[in-house]
């Protein structure tokens, strides 16, 4: 599989809102660059890459909340760590499901004993 720098590009700018912003500004660079001259990037795509994006922020966001909530952090801790798993989408759910996932399922499943 030959991977070239626009490829790439493609594939990070999914991860997080952050990329994706980044993305765009060179995108726009290009576009001012190549005035004139027919360009193959759609504003379809661009959305598109935005939607996955916001809704893997919601998602990372929502887990970074749960576990938080269940380990009793502060309402400080909580919004702090959820602003930041929304920031890097897609690596935060990585990382989550490699290495926090079953010791926030333990803390769910404990504090669903302690308030039966």
């Amino acid at each position: 599989m030959n991977f070239d720098k626009n490829n790439l590009l493609s594939i990070v700018s999914a991860i997080s809102p952050i990329s994706t912003i980044a993305s765009e500004v060179k995108e726009n660079k290009e576009k001012t660059e190549n005035f004139g001259q027919d360009t193959t990037n759609s504003g379809f795509g661009i959305f598109i890459r935005r939607i996955i994006s916001i809704i893997f922020s919601c998602i990372a966001a929502y887990l970074s909340w749960t576990c938080n909530t269940a380990s009793n952090s502060s309402m400080l801790a909580k919004v702090f760590f959820a602003i930041f798993a929304a920031m890097f989408g897609l690596i935060y759910i990585l990382f989550y499901s490699m290495f926090s996932s079953s010791a926030c399922d333990i803390l769910i499943k404990n504090k669903a004993k302690q308030n039966i």
